[in-house]
């Protein structure tokens, strides 16, 4: 599909059936960071390289009916890092600024609106979508810091909180909001919802030892529905198989694997 590099977590257009990534790679992309377009088909449709400074890990994306969003956030290459022979040269950097892009979907690098958010690492986003009044409204899992301290991660410098940023193009500013104060990681949502507004969530319950349970999250009501698994047990990233003829949005199954300890078997 491309000559260098893709991503562990492109987005699916449910309109199109179109795959969007943001794609960085060590070190044949010093200087920028790729936005890939891939029909259908399977065949790319076009590639934008947009820069940046200091090589930061992207590991995610979002997308929203005029936007693909890009997390540019200060975890980046470590020299220091890469001359101790670590495998995975990345580390916090407190002198990177760290922001979000909207690269509107038909454009180029020169495009994009960058918006300062404040210091933080985001691996995975919940969904996005576009609010009645032009806002891209992005759902994260929220770091306050990672590859600080514990270069080896994810859990040794902070635990996620599941975050909303609500990110106005004209003014470029960032209204950052709590939507849930425990630890969680691998959000998801119902797949025939992502770019769109969408009422329910889906995360796994991050623990002292391990992912304990799943989490259901209405944004609606605030309400939030954890199931646990049982001891010894851990789940996966859940994943939304919307019921064959189901008009709900949460009408469907979570499908996951789940690590039994007590067996160690999945």
């Amino acid at each position: 599909l491309t000559d260098k590099a893709f991503t562990a977590h492109p987005k699916i257009d449910p309109d199109t059936g179109d795959l969007h990534a943001i794609a960085y790679h060590w070190p044949d992309f010093m200087d920028h960071v790729q936005y890939v377009h891939v029909g259908k088909d399977g065949r790319v449709r076009r590639t934008v390289n947009v820069p940046v400074k200091g090589m930061p890990m992207i590991h995610d994306m979002s997308l929203t009916a005029n936007y693909v969003v890009i997390y540019d956030l200060p975890v980046t290459i470590s020299f220091d890092l890469l001359g101790a022979g670590m495998r995975f040269p990345f580390g916090w950097n407190a002198e990177h600024v760290p922001r979000v892009g909207l690269l509107p979907r038909a454009g180029g690098a020169a495009d994009v609106i960058w918006c300062e958010v404040e210091p933080c690492y985001v691996f995975h986003p919940m969904n996005a979508f576009e609010d009645a009044a032009g806002n891209v409204v992005l759902d994260v899992c929220r770091y306050e810091r990672m590859f600080q301290r514990d270069v080896h991660g994810p859990f040794g410098d902070s635990r996620a909180t599941l975050d909303r940023w609500t990110v106005d193009p004209r003014s470029r500013r960032v209204n950052e909001q709590r939507i849930d104060d425990r630890a969680q990681e691998f959000p998801r949502c119902n797949p025939l919802y992502n770019s769109k507004p969408y009422r329910f969530g889906y995360s796994v319950a991050v623990g002292e030892d391990g992912f304990p349970g799943i989490n259901k999250v209405d944004l609606a009501s605030g309400v939030i529905e954890r199931v646990d698994l049982g001891p010894g047990r851990h789940a996966g990233e859940p994943y939304f198989v919307p019921r064959a003829g189901s008009r709900a949005e949460d009408d469907g199954y979570l499908l996951s694997f789940v690590y039994d300890a007590g067996r160690s078997a999945s």
